[in-house]
C-alpha cells in the first residue's frame, strides 16, 4: 500500500468514524430535547464547543479503527466494503 493509499483509508475511517458520532449524537440531542420539553435551562441548552470535540473524537476512533482494519500490502479498494464502513462509523 502506497503513502497515497494509506491517507486516503485513514481519511475515509477518520470521516466515517466522525459520521458514526455525529449519529450519536443527533439521537443524544433528540432525546435530551424530549427529556427537557419545559422551560430550557443551562444544562439542556446546546453547546457548539462540546459537539465539536464529540466529533473530533469520533474522527480520531474512526482513524485508530481504520489502522486495525487496512493491512500494509493491499490495496484500499480490495478491502473496501459497506460492512467495513459500517464497521468504522460504528467505532466512532
Amino acid at each position: 500500500m502506497s503513502s497515497r493509499d494509506w491517507l486516503v483509508a485513514l481519511l475515509l475511517s477518520g470521516l466515517m468514524g466522525l459520521l458514526g458520532q455525529g449519529i450519536r449524537a443527533a439521537v443524544g440531542l433528540k432525546s435530551a430535547a424530549t427529556l427537557a420539553a419545559g422551560v430550557p435551562s443551562q444544562q439542556s441548552q446546546f453547546n457548539a464547543a462540546y459537539f465539536g470535540l464529540s466529533l473530533m473524537i469520533g474522527f480520531i476512533a474512526g482513524v485508530l479503527a481504520g489502522i486495525g482494519l487496512f493491512e500494509t500490502g493491499t490495496s484500499l479498494t480490495n478491502n473496501l466494503q459497506l460492512t467495513t464502513l459500517l464497521g468504522i462509523a460504528a467505532a466512532g
